[in-house]
């Protein structure tokens, strides 16, 4: 997975979810690593075996993912906090829509 399909991957997320946990913008992007067979439980069929085995994310992949959450933060896309009650990491909630918007426009432009 690039870094800019997980950038892809995490501006989708936060579209649709502008009120979310930093743990479940890593998750979308295991979700589209699940949904290519690259994470999680995968099994394979080699000659009359099968074999199961459970991928992980890799360490690129992973460390691209907070790279990429850290720079949102502080670029204020997005902030910390959901509610009253959760004002803190690891709560955090789309605040600058319009710089999301710019950004994915840029990531188009590139394509």
């Amino acid at each position: 997975m690039t870094k800019n399909e997980i950038l892809k991957t995490i501006i989708t997320h936060l579209e649709n979810k502008p009120f979310t946990h930093i743990s479940d913008i890593r998750s979308a992007v295991k979700e589209v690593l699940r949904s290519r067979g690259q994470f999680g439980e995968v099994t394979r069929q080699q000659g009359n075996v099968r074999i199961t085995e459970t991928l992980t994310m890799s360490d690129r992949v992973a460390l691209e993912t907070n790279e990429i959450i850290y720079d949102f933060l502080y670029g204020r896309v997005i902030t910390p906090g959901t509610d009253e009650f959760n004002l803190e990491l690891p709560w955090v909630h789309l605040s600058n829509p319009e710089k999301l918007a710019e950004i994915k426009n840029a990531l188009e432009q590139e394509v």
